[in-house]
C-alpha cells in the first residue's frame, strides 16, 4: 500500500477482510521441497513409458501428467492408464495442479532424466510444421541424480 500513500503517511496494515488481502493470501506462493515428486514422477514416466510401448503407442506429456495426478478422465480410461498398479498407488504428493506437475515433468527433460524424442509433422502441405515431444523413458542412473539434485519449488498455496 506504500504506493499509493504521500510521504509520512502511516502504513495501512492489512485488514484480512477485503478483496485485495483474500487475494494476496490466495495467491501468496510457498516455497516447497518435490524431492520425492521427482522421484515418484521418474516412477511414473518409467511405468507409463513401458506399458505404453507394449502397446504400441508413444507416451505424452499428459498421459504422465495424468497418471501422476490420478486424473479420472476420457483419455486415461481409453488408454487403460487407470490400471496400471502405479495409477491406483496412493501418494501423497506435494505439487498437487497439473501445470506444476507438468513443470516437474519438463524440469526431469531438461535435467536430462529423462529421455524423449521430437516428433515434426506437417499435416497438409499448406499448415505449418507441429513439434510434439514423445517420452521414451528414464535415463541410466536418474533415480540416483535426481537424489542428489535440489528440487525446491515456488507453488501458490492452497489456502481456503
Amino acid at each position: 500500500m506504500q504506493y499509493y500513500s504521500w510521504a509520512g503517511d502511516e502504513e495501512a496494515l492489512p485488514c484480512e477482510k477485503c478483496d485485495n488481502c483474500l487475494h494476496r493470501q490466495s495467491h501468496c506462493p510457498i516455497i516447497q521441497d518435490a524431492r520425492q515428486d521427482a522421484l515418484y514422477m521418474l516412477r511414473v514416466i518409467d511405468a507409463v513409458t513401458n506399458y505404453m510401448k507394449n502397446n504400441n503407442e508413444n507416451t505424452t506429456r499428459d498421459d504422465i501428467v495424468q497418471v501422476f495426478c490420478r486424473s479420472k478422465n476420457a483419455s486415461v480410461i481409453k488408454k487403460n492408464l487407470n490400471h496400471l498398479d502405479i495409477y491406483k498407488e496412493n501418494y501423497n504428493r506435494i505439487l498437487k495442479r497439473q501445470e506444476e506437475v507438468a513443470y516437474l515433468l519438463e524440469d526431469l527433460v531438461i535435467r536430462d532424466l529423462v529421455e524423449v524424442k521430437f516428433k515434426l509433422s506437417k499435416p497438409t502441405p499448406t499448415s505449418q510444421i507441429t513439434c510434439n515431444l514423445i517420452y521414451i523413458g528414464v535415463t541410466e542412473n536418474a533415480v540416483e541424480r535426481a537424489s542428489i539434485g535440489s528440487w525446491i519449488y515456488s507453488v501458490r498455496s492452497r489456502q481456503k
